[in-house]
């Protein structure tokens, strides 16, 4: 509901430019690039918004559907973010291949 548009810069110095003019290039196209994904983004949030807003005035509440995928299976498609085990680094610890610690010091 608060979202706002910012302002995306897009030019460079002039200094920067003479300096290195294949990465002002790079930057360029790169960034006419994204700028059409932003745009887009920006559209779509701004109806989004409306849409909230007008369903608040009218209903009072604001609903929305969301897709649900049946063929989807949490357990074959879930992937942890970190590997299970420790992976700290502890000084004065070892950890053998059957998982035991053992004081070094």
């Amino acid at each position: 509901m608060s979202y706002k548009p910012l302002p995306r810069r897009t030019e460079w110095p002039d200094s920067v430019i003479k300096k290195c003019p294949e990465l002002a290039a790079c930057y360029y196209a790169t960034r006419a690039n994204t700028d059409e994904v932003a745009e887009d983004m920006q559209r779509r949030m701004l109806e989004t918004q409306k849409d909230y807003r007008q369903q608040l005035k009218t209903k009072g509440i604001v609903t929305y559907e969301e897709e649900v995928d049946e063929d989807y299976d949490e357990d074959e498609d879930y992937a942890p973010l970190h590997p299970p085990g420790r992976w700290r680094h502890r000084p004065g610890v070892m950890k053998n291949r059957q998982g035991e610690t053992r004081r070094l010091n």
